[in-house]
């Protein structure tokens, strides 16, 4: 039995006019429709505002639903505009921001192979064309082509057709562009060896053209023929004069000369040319009492003993003087004018054992040696003997002698120094 639907106003309508089934209403809505039978019916059709399993928008956006949209294909719609076709699930969209459709842009054909390189379509960047080296300068200027980084217009000069004849010496350079056609060709070799040079003048094995004839060079390698060597371990070549002089050159500068009267020849850097040590001896005239004892030139053991400086101090009281005849004390000092050697000897000696006395050998203000008296330590303190130390240019050498106490007391000192 059907009834009608009476309003407030006393208006009523016939179930049978309505037309809405669960099909027509969005879920989770009630209403009455054409087979409610006077009971209220839930609508049944997705409202796509929720989820249904579809992803979030963002993950600013996670409750806002994405739907998967299904790629139809390609159209031309009736306003002759290309369009790209899509169907969406099946429901009820708001349009009012809370739900979207929306497809992989695979779905659609984008992926980085098709997008050029370096460009970003749909967050996809692309990388057609990277593998392409192709750069402005091959294409001739004014034609366009593609890279890696997309168009190119080239910039190559397009040189044309070259031809140069050229002589011996003479260049051509070729310039970066394009050239269509070309010849570069030499003139003929007997215009261009033109000389003198014989074999003789050339390095054994070595070949020339001269005056368009081949020529096998004969000339002496003197630094190859080289029998001698530095060392037995050392393979420069060493090559033996037969003379040698010194003497002032043009150039107003004294120099060491080593003559080499040999054949003619051929000779490379760091080739060492030697003489004789008894005829380096006889050019420098080297004698044993020319060089310093002890040193050796040229193997010459020399026997001078160089410069000699000697310093001394004195001191002493009692031994029967009078007081004013002592010396309580003396010094002197040298300063060494080139590195050498200090040879010295001296003693202190107190006769009854009252006394004090000082014998002294500083170098720079420390002391070196020394042989003291302190009174009644000692009747007597040995002496220095055969006594020396090395010292440097600007050294400062003193010697000391003191005889503070005591009546009979005596102190001395010396030094030769050889530089």
């Amino acid at each position: 039995m059907r009834a009608n639907i009476i309003y407030g106003g006393g208006d009523s309508v016939d179930y049978d006019e309505l037309t809405a089934t669960r099909s027509d209403v969005p879920e989770g809505l009630t209403f009455l429709g054409h087979n409610s039978d006077g009971d209220p019916e839930t609508g049944e059709l997705p409202n796509m505002q929720n989820m249904h399993s579809a992803p979030g928008y963002s993950e600013n956006r996670p409750d806002i639903p994405i739907h998967q949209a299904t790629f139809i294909g390609y159209t031309l719609d009736t306003s002759g505009d290309e369009k790209i076709v899509f169907t969406v699930p099946h429901g009820v969209y708001p349009g009012d921001d809370s739900a979207y459709v929306g497809c992989d842009p695979e779905d659609i054909g984008l992926n980085a192979d098709v997008i050029a390189n370096g460009h970003e379509t749909a967050g996809i960047v692309g990388t057609y064309g990277s593998d392409g080296n192709l750069q402005a300068k091959h294409l001739i200027t004014g034609e366009v082509g593609y890279g890696a980084n997309g168009k190119v217009i080239g910039s190559a000069a397009n040189r044309g057709a070259v031809t140069r004849t050229l002589s011996a010496g003479e260049s051509y350079t070729i310039n970066e562009g394009f050239f269509s056609d070309g010849k570069i060709t030499a003139k003929d070799l007997t215009s261009q060896t033109v000389g003198t040079a014989a074999a003789g003048n050339i390095l054994k094995n070595f070949i020339a053209w001269v005056n368009g004839t081949r020529i096998v060079g004969t000339m002496k390698h003197i630094t190859d023929d080289a029998s001698i060597t530095y060392t037995s371990d050392n393979g420069t070549k060493v090559v033996v004069g037969d003379a040698c002089f010194v003497s002032k050159n043009s150039d107003n500068v004294d120099r060491f000369q080593v003559r080499y009267n040999g054949t003619q020849g051929f000779i490379t850097p760091n080739t060492l040319f030697a003489i004789g040590l008894d005829k380096l001896r006889s050019a420098l005239e080297l004698t044993a009492a020319k060089i310093k004892k002890g040193e050796s030139i040229a193997g010459i053991t020399g026997t001078w003993y160089g410069n000699k400086k000697a310093i001394k101090a004195f001191a002493a009281r009692g031994f029967g003087t009078s007081s004013n005849s002592w010396i309580t004390s003396d010094s002197e000092s040298f300063t060494m004018p080139a590195n050498g050697t200090v040879y010295y000897g001296g003693a202190t000696g107190d006769y009854n054992g009252s006394g004090s006395g000082t014998c002294r050998i500083y170098k720079n203000g420390t002391v070196v040696d020394n042989r003291d008296v302190t009174g009644n330590s000692y009747n007597w303190r040995g002496t220095m003997v055969n006594k020396s130390f090395s010292a440097n240019a600007g050294d400062v050498i003193t010697v000391e002698a003191t005889a503070p106490s005591g009546s009979t007391v005596l102190c001395f000192i010396q030094a030769v120094i050889v530089y």
